[in-house]
């Protein structure tokens, strides 16, 4: 009886580990029409593919949005001027006006992978600046990785870095593991 118990636990278990995955769905989101969900059905992300690149949405499954939205400024796109919108953009560090305030209100490239996505803008005219986020997500539970990048394009050579300038619902509630990343 007891190896029976244990048989059928062990199979149930590998069978849901073997049948989690990461989806990708291209979705509408609060007025913007192209949009992608990644999601392993227990959390999920939304990346705006109309203007960023931008994680406008993080949260449980059906839950509430840990991200904060600025319900005025959702949907719309090709302002000339930037907008902060609400969720996590790829900041320019140091902070310039210039540099860091670039609006990112046009499409991106959004390139589906196995665990996630890439979403890419154009390379910004004022900065020669272009920025990414990539989303690796694991097939099951929470763990998600999200990678910000900026590659210069200018003649010159720039001391700066990207860092990621998520508002959150509930400032502080944010984590950065340490170890392996």
């Amino acid at each position: 009886m007891f190896r029976t118990t244990l048989l059928l636990i062990s199979t149930v278990l590998l069978t849901t580990n073997m049948n989690a995955v990461v989806k990708v769905d291209k979705i509408e989101y609060k007025g913007w029409k192209n949009c992608y969900r990644v999601t392993n059905g227990e959390i999920e992300l939304i990346v705006t593919g109309d203007v960023g690149p931008r994680v406008i949405r993080f949260g449980f499954v059906g839950g509430q949005n840990l991200f904060k939205e600025f319900p005025d400024e959702l949907g719309k796109s090709g302002e000339e001027r930037f907008r902060g919108r609400g969720g996590d953009r790829v900041w320019k560090a140091p902070e310039d006006r210039m540099g860091t305030y670039v609006p990112d209100n046009d499409p991106v490239e959004i390139h589906v992978t196995p665990t996630g996505l890439l979403a890419r803008e154009p390379i910004e005219p004022s900065t020669k600046l272009q920025k990414e986020i990539e989303i690796s997500m694991e097939p099951s539970g929470t763990r998600v990785k999200v990678s910000h990048r900026i590659a210069n394009h200018s003649l010159m050579t720039m001391r700066s870095m990207p860092f990621d300038g998520e508002l959150l619902l509930f400032p502080g509630l944010s984590g950065v593991p340490k170890g392996k990343g």
